[in-house]
């Protein structure tokens, strides 16, 4: 699970710079952008992305449709 919870509050999460990268990196690789490893997430990238392009991971990420979100209501 990416991020810490506040111990005061359920409802906000702290992220790390390295998860910050690594989720807008995931943002890059769907737009087909260069990814950018400032801070160290190049380790994710591969494992998730060993081709270096957007693919659905479960439990990660995954495009939906509309219909397909509402369906889990």
């Amino acid at each position: 699970m990416l991020g810490t919870s506040s111990a005061r509050s359920t409802e906000h999460t702290d992220f790390t710079a390295e998860q910050i990268e690594f989720i807008a990196n995931i943002v890059r690789l769907y737009r087909g952008e260069e990814v950018e490893t400032v801070d160290g997430r190049g380790d994710l990238l591969g494992k998730y992305f060993p081709d270096g392009e957007y693919v659905d991971v479960g439990g990660l990420r995954k495009v939906a449709t509309r219909a397909e979100i509402e369906e889990q209501d």
